[in-house]
């Protein structure tokens, strides 16, 4: 949350608010390090008995179908990803709204509670995807006239704040790399984490920008693509399956089977074989 304060993200309440998000941290393990990451509920009741969530409309579907965009990107030559940096928080909520976006917090267990207005967009608000998608669709409208291949990316290509474009060459490719950092950044908008299967795309970029190190890739470098792992050194998509302590019931059958993400179907003749034990074991 000093993140969040440092950079303007929140600020102390000037005056009462009228809806307090509960939020907790969690911790992820990334490599070597483990990162904290702030979850929000706005789905938690007050003390009438109603949420947040439940009194905002969520909004129509912008996004693309996430089957559609891994296609799309996997059927070119020379493709590359990159992640839109702290999209959420880099939209601003108009101030007479951030009155149902306080939080109570303290740096310290000795610290006395304070009470903080949240300023952007955030996570567990449920219009917070479509806010954040329609603001892209803004920038589409208004920023690329000139620029086909970002309006093209950034409405077909683009999956939250996952961008993956392809081409049938370098050269190509260059061209909506650059138009898209530099229109995104005329919003306010940094794209980090850029990962391509071809390592002079990502030359000219700064090595704290790019998802591990682009001009040596070692054999199991891999980033995450919409929930599936890209070795972008040998070019080819893979799952990670972590080993874990099953209770033999039912549950732990079926919680096992749900850890698996392939929204491509490539994994469909071993899920197929489990789904089917499953089936056998409610039907016994």
């Amino acid at each position: 949350m000093l993140d969040y304060e440092s950079l303007g993200h929140m600020t102390l309440a000037e005056g009462p608010g009228q809806y307090f998000i509960p939020h907790h941290a969690i911790q992820k393990s990334e490599g070597d390090s483990v990162k904290l990451k702030v979850v929000f509920d706005a789905s938690a009741k007050c003390h009438s008995g109603v949420s947040l969530n439940q009194c905002l409309l969520v909004g129509p579907k912008l996004q693309q179908d996430i089957v559609d965009v891994l296609i799309g990107f996997r059927v070119h030559k020379v493709a590359f990803t990159t992640d839109i940096c702290k999209m959420y928080r880099q939209i601003e909520v108009l101030p007479q709204y951030r009155s149902y976006q306080y939080i109570l917090w303290r740096d310290s267990s000795q610290a006395s509670l304070k009470e903080y207005t949240l300023n952007t967009v955030t996570y567990g608000v449920n219009t917070a995807p479509y806010l954040a998608l329609r603001v892209l669709r803004y920038i589409t409208d208004t920023e690329c006239e000139n620029f086909p291949d970002v309006k093209r990316a950034l409405r077909h290509q683009t999956y939250m704040d996952d961008i993956c474009v392809g081409a049938e060459s370098l050269e190509a490719a260059k061209t909506p790399q650059s138009n898209l950092i530099n229109t995104l950044a005329r919003s306010g908008l940094e794209l980090k984490k850029w990962a391509s299967n071809t390592p002079e795309l990502l030359e000219h970029l700064r090595p704290e920008d790019c998802s591990g190190n682009p001009l040596a890739f070692e054999q199991n470098d891999a980033t995450h693509v919409l929930g599936m792992r890209w070795n972008h050194d040998q070019d080819y998509f893979s799952f990670s399956i972590s080993n874990f302590k099953m209770i033999p019931t039912k549950r732990g059958v079926l919680s096992m089977i749900a850890r698996i993400f392939d929204r491509l179907g490539l994994l469909a003749p071993a899920t197929f074989h489990a789904k089917s034990i499953m089936q056998r074991v409610w039907i016994a």
